[in-house]
C-alpha cells in the first residue's frame, strides 16, 4: 500500500555530487512523512545504499529501492523454479 510519493528537488547528478545534501533532504522528507507512513522507500540509483547509512537517524524504516527490486526478482525466480519442479 502506497501512502504517499514525494520527489526530492534534486537531480540524480546533484545527489551523487552532494550526498550529504541529498541525505539531509531524505531525512527531512522521512520526518515529514513519518506521521502518515510506516516506512519510506528510497527510489533511484542515486540513492542506492543511502537507506542503511541513514537508518539510525530516520523516524521510520528506510528501504533501499534497488535492494527491494533485486530481492523481489530473486523471490520470483525462486518461485518459478519451485513451480517447474512440481
Amino acid at each position: 500500500r502506497c501512502g504517499e510519493v514525494v520527489g526530492l528537488p534534486l537531480t540524480p547528478q546533484q545527489a551523487i555530487a552532494n550526498p550529504d545534501g541529498a541525505a539531509g533532504q531524505v531525512l527531512a522528507a522521512a520526518e515529514a512523512m513519518a506521521a502518515r507512513c510506516d516506512s519510506v522507500v528510497l527510489a533511484g540509483a542515486a540513492l542506492a545504499g543511502m537507506a542503511a547509512q541513514l537508518q539510525d537517524r530516520a523516524p521510520v524504516p528506510l528501504l533501499d529501492g534497488i535492494t527491494c527490486a533485486v530481492k523481489l526478482a530473486e523471490a520470483l525466480v525462486a518461485h518459478l523454479r519451485a513451480q517447474r519442479k512440481r
